[in-house]
């Protein structure tokens, strides 16, 4: 397989993984809030916060991108908590398989 096509692939995982980044912390906000401001004030706030900070400091053309090691090490946390986030919210399997592609997708964007 031609190592353009597997980076581009690779490339199109980590948009995927990153919106499921937001979905998760979505789906943490709705099941931790208590009543209906919560639930959309943790649903829609923190994953809107979390896009607007990507935005700035993670996007690939973004003017104030952080570069590596500090990159990777912010990104590592960031789906980390969304892990976390999803296990805290009951859905473990999903937690773990968000971490695996992550960590299968990090592998893969530093090998190519």
């Amino acid at each position: 397989m031609d190592v353009k096509v597997l980076k581009n692939a690779n490339l199109g995982l980590s948009f995927i993984l990153e919106l499921c980044l937001l979905a998760a912390f979505a789906y943490w906000g709705i099941r931790t809030g208590q009543n209906l401001a919560t639930k959309i004030l943790f649903g829609v706030g923190v994953p809107l916060l979390t896009a607007i900070f990507w935005g700035v400091f993670m996007a690939p053309k973004s003017a104030y991108q952080v570069k590596n090691p500090v990159y990777m090490i912010v990104k590592a946390i960031l789906f980390g908590l969304a892990v976390m986030a999803l296990i805290a919210a009951g859905r473990p399997v999903l937690g773990w398989v968000l971490g695996v592609m992550f960590v299968i997708n990090t592998l893969l964007d530093l090998l190519l």
